[in-house]
């Protein structure tokens, strides 16, 4: 029975075969129930399921069913625009824009990296965070952070540099000259640093620097031995005074310093030596791995 129309008062008896369904819609769209259906209501162009009614989609034999419905409380209502695209595989629904009760979804291809994820301005882990495999890199896309099986913790862009003097330089100091100290030869220098003698700090921090200097030719006329760790921002000193009492014999003289110094990015760190009271400038520099070194690390 197609098209056929029925005023308010009439009847219809609806036949009682299983297998004969019908939808019966009132023209006159001031109703807005239909018949005796009270969870269901109609204005004539939207369809409304009242109190959390859910849109059931049944399985092949219709023996269970995926439901949506609306959240207990709605603060306001709204309405969302379907996308008209057609999406890819692994798309998502993003919201696109949203004002005054209605917003429309898009399509949208999932991007990787921590930019794609929303903010939290007090994020917290409740439990362990299982990166198995995977590495805690910054922004910059380089590995910060590795993390092996049995709990090593390795920081491949970490600042940290050991270099020595392969060669000896003669007669560079004796008579109070300001020797730089060389080092033509790096042993790792983990994070490109150093270069031409010069430490040059990527970021702010603290840093452990240490030096070492063999030296030679230094009598008992000299008065002073200073070796320095020259950095921007100050100079670490280590003196000797009254050498005089120093037996040097035929094996030189070891000077070594350590500090832990406070540098900005872009400050440098380079090494002096300055031997005083020899009337010339007749100390050496030995070289070698042992005698003359450099190191630094970042500690934080």
């Amino acid at each position: 029975m197609a098209n056929t129309a029925f005023d308010h008062a009439s009847a219809l008896t609806i036949p009682g075969s299983t297998t004969n369904n019908g939808l019966v819609r009132w023209g006159d769209t001031s109703g807005t129930s239909f018949g005796n259906i009270t969870g269901i209501t109609s204005d004539g162009s939207n369809l409304t399921l009242l109190t959390r009614g859910e849109i059931r989609f049944s399985d092949a034999d219709s023996s269970h069913y995926i439901a949506l419905e609306s959240p207990a409380t709605v603060s306001t209502s709204y309405t969302m625009a379907l996308p008209a695209a057609v999406p890819s595989a692994n798309d998502y629904l993003k919201v696109t824009s949203y004002s005054g009760g209605a917003g429309v979804l898009e399509w949208a291809t999932a991007g990787g990296g921590i930019a794609s994820v929303l903010a939290d301005t007090t994020p917290q882990l409740g439990g362990n965070l299982d990166m198995q495999a995977r590495l805690l890199v910054g922004n910059g896309g380089s590995t910060g952070i590795a993390i092996s099986a049995n709990g090593e913790v390795t920081m491949a862009a970490q600042p940290g540099f050991q270099v020595y003097n392969s060669t000896t330089d003669s007669n560079v100091t004796g008579n109070g000259t300001v020797a730089t100290v060389d080092f033509n030869t790096e042993i790792f220098d983990q994070n490109s640093d150093f270069a031409s003698d010069t430490f040059t700090a990527p970021i702010t921090g603290r840093y452990l620097l240490m030096a070492c200097v063999w030296l030679d030719g230094f009598t008992s006329s000299g008065t002073d031995l200073v070796l320095r760790i020259v950095t921007s921002n100050q100079t670490y000193s280590f003196v000797q005074l009254d050498p005089v009492d120093i037996e040097l014999g035929t094996g030189g003289l070891t000077l070594q310093t350590q500090v832990i110094a406070d540098m900005d990015a872009a400050d440098t760190a380079l090494i002096h030596l300055i031997c005083t009271g020899e009337g010339a400038d007749t100390t050496d520099i030995i070289g070698g791995r042992a005698g003359t070194n450099f190191q630094g690390w970042l500690l934080g």
